[in-house]
């Protein structure tokens, strides 16, 4: 006689079908009806049938019930091209993983988005530093080691009922990104062989880089980088410039398409002792959501950004800003690629 697996979630049919199951064998058995009838012992040995029926409920619908929970997840992500890219590739990694996938994107801007009312959400890709001063609005400074970073977002979040999965191998942050073969005149890697040389060059960056410690109040406290000479420009202007020779460096993000490839002209320098606020993007969800949907929930998440190093982030953010890539196609591209495998 065969019997169903009692570890599926709360499957009424199952946990049913195995308690018929185990009914018939009773009956059957060393303790069939007869044999029952004849002793005198019919109704204690039914209260003893309905004990099995109930048991067998509860082992089909209750510790395990969020093991393989399959609840509708709404996949939601902010304006930005490399966010709307990664919510994807986590919505498509959880389609594969049999969950039910919606799609939110472009996400209001203002509050965080788990604190604007009426919007419907299950979770979006955020980044430890944007978590620390925006979501938890914490006075302290970001670290720059990402578990240190993770660590400090995990404990906040959990008091506000939001779980933080763990953060990709990457940071997006702000970089000083020059030419490629000013680099390798001035022979600059990193960002302690610029504290000698910063003093005699020129920097273009946004009106913010002033005042947040993402940028030059950061690079100043931890390096010593003090440059001859700043001037404000639009975002969408910082490699023009570095093409034009209006500036010897510009603040960029780590993570832009520009950046993509041995052979692009740009390069930026490492932030060697790791002390610039940490940028790395996790997965911020509800706690009641990871109940509901179990272990599965997180492992596809953890398994989809696996292959999402800072050189793989750059050349999917190229084939879409630069080449004009579909975001659904250009995340799929990537998923196959790393050989993904719902789990």
């Amino acid at each position: 006689m065969a019997f169903f697996p009692l570890s599926q979630a709360c499957n009424y049919s199952l946990a049913i079908q195995n308690s018929v199951a185990i009914a018939k064998l009773i009956l059957v058995g060393d303790w069939g009806l007869n044999a029952v009838v004849r002793s005198g012992r019919l109704w204690p040995t039914i209260a003893a049938m309905l004990a099995v029926l109930l048991c067998c409920v509860v082992a089909g619908c209750g510790a395990d019930a969020g093991q393989d929970g399959n609840p509708t997840i709404t996949v939601g992500s902010k304006s930005t091209t490399e966010e709307m890219i990664i919510a994807e590739i986590y919505a498509q990694a959880l389609e594969a993983a049999g969950f039910k996938v919606k799609r939110e994107h472009n996400l209001p801007a203002g509050l965080p988005p788990f604190e604007q009312k009426g919007l419907q959400i299950s979770g979006y890709p955020e980044h430890l530093n944007i978590a620390l001063k925006d979501v938890l609005r914490s006075k302290q400074d970001v670290p720059g080691d990402r578990e240190r970073a993770y660590e400090m977002t995990k404990e906040g979040l959990e008091e506000k009922g939001l779980v933080a999965f763990p953060p990709t191998s990457f940071s997006r942050s702000k970089a000083v990104g020059m030419l490629r073969k000013m680099a390798v005149e001035r022979d600059l890697k990193t960002l302690s062989d610029l504290r000698k040389q910063a003093g005699e060059m020129t920097v273009k960056a946004d009106d913010f880089c002033s005042f947040v410690m993402d940028c030059f109040p950061g690079f100043q406290r931890f390096y010593g980088i003090s440059f001859e000479s700043f001037s404000a420009i639009e975002k969408n202007e910082r490699y023009k410039v570095l093409e034009n020779g209006e500036a010897d460096a510009a603040i960029v993000l780590s993570t832009e398409g520009q950046l993509a490839g041995r052979n692009s002209k740009f390069v930026i320098l490492e932030d060697d002792k790791e002390r610039m606020p940490a940028g790395h993007m996790f997965w911020l969800t509800t706690k009641d959501l990871v109940e509901e949907a179990g272990p599965r929930y997180e492992k596809t998440i953890v398994a989809a950004q696996k292959g999402l190093t800072l050189k793989v982030m750059q050349e999917l953010n190229a084939t879409v800003t630069l080449e004009g890539g579909p975001v659904t196609k250009v995340a799929g591209e990537y998923l196959k690629s790393t050989s993904y495998k719902s789990r």
